[in-house]
């Protein structure tokens, strides 16, 4: 159930909630049945279209950070229309209400379900479809310093307070 925008939001298989008097129908129809394989199906187009399609190249801006960053242009007249296609482009959504993304073509809404199918049937009867074990061996790791560095700080701790009073 999405309570909030999201790039998401119009999958077939969101519950979208605009009022608190909704919660209960929406629930409601949470528990209805559901095709899984469109479910999956969608989620892992989406999670390809975030990874590799949702942000767009903008050389006129780095990111440095979360919300730090560093202009890659010299004066204004760079932002023009004109001047930077991606640029144009969020404009033109922005502005416009064009699309964001070019829609798909016929041949791309044409292509057979053949491929996602036969992956989908492999997940779907394999026992640990998606461990990695190199993976499973980090985190291992990861966790392991983490209750170390907790050990050391809870020492350092009592030691401060011994010191302190």
């Amino acid at each position: 159930m999405l309570g909030s925008r999201g790039y998401y939001e119009d999958a077939d298989f969101i519950l979208r909630l605009y009022a608190k008097d909704e919660v209960s129908d929406l629930l409601e129809k949470s528990l209805g049945n559901f095709d899984a394989r469109e479910i999956r199906r969608t989620a892992f187009r989406m999670a390809y279209y975030y990874a590799f399609e949702f942000e767009m190249p903008f050389p006129l801006v780095t990111m440095t950070g979360v919300v730090d960053s560093v202009l890659n242009y010299r004066d204004t007249a760079a932002l023009m229309p004109g001047k930077d296609r991606v640029l144009d482009q969020i404009c033109d959504f922005l502005i416009q209400k064009t699309p964001l993304f070019p829609a798909p073509t016929k041949a791309e809404c044409d292509r057979s379900e053949a491929d996602e199918n036969a992956f989908f049937d492999w997940l779907e009867h394999s026992p640990d479809p998606l461990r990695d074990p190199y993976w499973m061996v980090a985190q291992k790791e990861a966790s392991d310093f983490g209750r170390s560095l907790k050990v050391l700080w809870r020492r350092a701790l009592a030691k401060f307070r011994r010191v302190a009073s």
